[in-house]
């Protein structure tokens, strides 16, 4: 029991293009400590988005992962996309809206909580959409 840990190998890039930035990548988490697995299950992730800068006040992003659930047959795809202009150096207005398509055995959170963590739970197999709008203040 003394050697179980939580390892994660994470590669990923981006590259810019313009106004636009693409970026991807992937990680592997490798668990095997049976406490932590409803927070960190054992898992493999991909995801790709773009960035594009409208304007010097105005961002929008979209973003795609995938997640595979190595301990049992589960995946989940979860998108989004995301606003953020900017009033001024240190304040914004942004929305981000996700969508999350669980298999039959996933219950990943549009939140991205886990369940045991979030303030709403997610059936297994069930889909899930957040929308968050609010004002961003840098201090």
């Amino acid at each position: 029991m003394a050697n179980r840990c939580e390892r994660r190998y994470v590669a990923g890039g981006s590259y810019a293009i313009g106004k636009a930035t693409l970026y991807g990548g992937y990680e592997l988490l490798l668990n095997d400590v049976p406490s932590t697995f409803t927070a960190s299950p054992p898992q493999s992730m991909a995801f790709a988005g773009v960035r594009y800068r409208v304007t010097p006040a105005l961002d929008l992003a979209a973003a795609t992962y995938y997640h595979a659930y190595r301990h049992v047959d589960a995946h989940a795809l979860s998108t989004g996309v995301n606003a953020d202009y900017w009033l001024s150096k240190r304040t914004a207005l942004y929305t981000d809206i996700t969508y999350v398509i669980n298999s039959s055995k996933a219950a990943l959170s549009a939140t991205g909580w886990a369940t045991s963590v979030a303030t709403t739970t997610v059936k297994t197999g069930a889909n899930q959409l957040a929308v968050a709008v609010g004002v961003l203040r840098k201090f």
